[in-house]
């Protein structure tokens, strides 16, 4: 049946689309940059061909209802597996960048006061420096811990 062989055409994708995706987790996990980059091609790719071939099946006449039973069931099964490694690897994606944003953020504010460099920081005009001599002596405070 010719919707058997769409079955198991997008059924081949999604394998194939699967174990690039948990290719990825496992690289995103390990913080591999340059092996996540070599996956953006192949997933990518995989992807449109799993659209085009659902977009393709749905299209023709009868599209699912001419497929086995099985086939559909199994279909199922991989397309709910999919869309489960899709959530990992967006949440793990998501985690990432943002650990990447953080700390492309630390290392430009730490750029920017080291380029404001050690002036005024110390010496007589350093901040804070003029409010010490105006200061009065400190209280010893002791705390017993109830509330």
């Amino acid at each position: 049946m010719a919707g058997d062989k769409d079955l198991r055409d997008i059924l081949a994708v999604v394998a194939d689309l699967g174990a690039v995706l948990r290719d990825e987790i496992i690289q995103v996990r390990s913080m591999r940059i340059d092996a996540i980059r070599a996956l953006q091609e192949p997933k990518a790719r995989l992807a449109e061909a799993y659209a085009k071939g659902c977009a393709d099946l749905a299209a023709k006449p009868g599209g699912l209802g001419n497929a086995a039973p099985g086939l559909k069931a199994e279909l199922r099964r991989a397309h709910d597996e999919l869309k489960a490694l899709v959530a990992e690897n967006a949440r793990l994606l998501a985690g990432a960048r943002d650990v990447n944003e953080r700390l492309v953020r630390a290392l430009a504010d730490a750029a920017t006061r080291q380029a404001a460099g050690p002036a005024g920081r110390y010496g007589p005009k350093a901040p804070g420096r003029a409010a010490a001599s105006h200061r009065k002596a400190s209280i010893p405070l002791a705390f017993d811990g109830q509330a």
